[in-house]
């Protein structure tokens, strides 16, 4: 038993065999930290205390009391499981509790007084702030809800039918807000292995994989460039045939084509007539051809410098079409265009978007059709959070 003393008293070396612990008349230090409680006792007896909150309080305890203790209105993370508990003098305007402490007091009869089970209250009111449990996504719940027994408390006629009300807190809490009281510290987090993910996780998750394909396609277009550069002295090796459904012969199983001279100049020629002079690698995109014909445009959804992006349809589905504007590209331009819809092609996860086919009839009129993401353009979305 401690009378008139400054709490923590428990930072001394309290022996093993103290199981109980009674503070009469104990003032609280701002300092406090509560969760140094020893986990060993087993009961908890605070009277006529000055205490405004009682939080971060987890032990074994078999027995609480709360007793004459008019200032003390807040509870939170009081994470006991007690065989009784009795509230005199103490009305309690918030109690913030997890699941399993909230089925231990729910689970409890009522008539402590003179016995050592149960519940027990005495000219004491328990309710919760439905605003802040609402910010905390909280559910305002009914506790020591068995009335059957309650003649057997002190003042029968007063609760016989009265009602307590707590805030039950959902499986996953990431903090409380900070109380009026200087000894408030935020709840620790509870992670449950069944939570799904947040928006803001999902919006960081989108935007780590927008740098890692940023990155990709930089490092892809270097290696290209070397490629290409190796490749300026040999007239027979294969770099595309934009409009040819039958496509390259393969030679080998690293992606090196070989192809006749018609090929070769009838891709030069492909690109004089599109207003386009060099040549261009177009690579394994015969692999992902589909169809011109197949895909049906409905409305532009987004332009920027040199590409429209426009909301249609290919084979009944929704598809959004990425289409260079002719009048702008240039080679070097559409080269990029080509090699971002080769890496798409490489892609396949459910994280990020489908890619479905590439169509064209010449190298000027190239399209990226992808899955349709109603959410908007990102840029924009992360703008609104």
């Amino acid at each position: 038993i401690l009378t008139d003393v400054a709490v923590p008293v428990w930072t001394t070396n309290l022996p093993p065999s103290v199981t109980h612990i009674w503070l009469h008349n104990c003032s609280l230090l701002p300092e406090t930290e509560l969760e140094k409680f020893p986990s060993n006792f087993l009961s908890f007896d605070l009277q006529n205390s000055d205490w405004m909150e009682l939080a971060h309080l987890s032990a074994t305890l078999q027995d609480v009391g709360l007793i004459n203790n008019p200032n003390l209105h807040r509870i939170a993370n009081f994470r006991v499981n007690p065989a009784g508990i009795s509230v005199v003098n103490t009305s309690i305007s918030s109690w913030i509790v997890d699941n399993s402490t909230y089925a231990a007091l729910n689970s409890q009869p009522p008539g402590k007084y003179g016995t050592e089970n149960g519940y027990d209250m005495f000219n004491s009111t328990i309710e919760s702030d439905p605003v802040e449990c609402d910010k905390l996504k909280g559910t305002l719940m009914p506790v020591f809800t068995n009335k059957t027994l309650r003649s057997a408390m002190r003042n029968n006629n007063t609760y016989s039918n009265a009602n307590f009300t707590v805030c039950l807190l959902p499986q996953s809490v990431a903090s409380t807000p900070s109380s009026t009281a200087s000894n408030s510290t935020p709840f620790p987090t509870m992670t449950p292995s069944n939570s799904g993910v947040s928006t803001g996780a999902a919006v960081g998750i989108a935007a780590g994989i927008l740098v890692v394909i940023c990155l990709a396609v930089w490092v892809y277009r270097s290696q290209t460039k070397k490629r290409q550069q190796g490749q300026n002295d040999s007239h027979e090796k294969y770099v595309g045939s934009p409009d040819q459904i039958n496509g390259p012969m393969w030679e080998d199983v690293h992606g090196t084509f070989e192809s006749t001279a018609q090929n070769t100049v009838g891709l030069k020629q492909q690109n004089q007539q599109s207003g386009l002079t060099g040549h261009l690698d177009m690579r394994d995109l015969e692999l992902c051809r589909i169809q011109v014909k197949d895909i049906q445009y409905h409305y532009i959804m987004g332009s920027g410098a040199f590409a429209d992006v426009w909301s249609g349809s290919f084979e009944g589905e929704p598809v959004a079409i990425k289409v260079l504007q002719a009048k702008n590209v240039s080679m070097s331009q559409l080269q990029s265009f080509l090699d971002e819809i080769h890496l798409m092609s490489t892609f396949d996860s459910p994280y990020i978007v489908k890619f479905i086919g590439a169509a064209w009839k010449q190298p000027k009129d190239m399209k990226c059709v992808m899955e349709l993401m109603d959410g908007g353009d990102l840029r924009d979305y992360l703008a609104k959070l």
